[in-house]
């Protein structure tokens, strides 16, 4: 998602939109938030974790990775 996502609401809304996808698929919230904090750890992006990110956090954290 933060691939192809530019904004933070867009990838806010990608984001909540794959964890009901996964939780309608019958997986658990420990394994979506497990999957989830690897996704931070290994792109080293803890920082999305912390609310309210505004744009230009999130816009920092897409340049660092690409």
């Amino acid at each position: 998602a933060i691939r192809y996502c530019t904004s933070i609401e867009d990838f806010n809304q990608e984001r909540i939109y794959l964890e009901m996808t996964y939780l309608a698929n019958g997986y658990s919230i420990d394994f979506i938030d497990k999957h989830i904090q690897h996704f931070l750890k290994f792109f080293d992006a803890k920082s999305l974790q912390q609310l309210p990110l505004d744009q230009g956090a999130y816009k920092k954290i897409r340049h660092r990775l690409f």
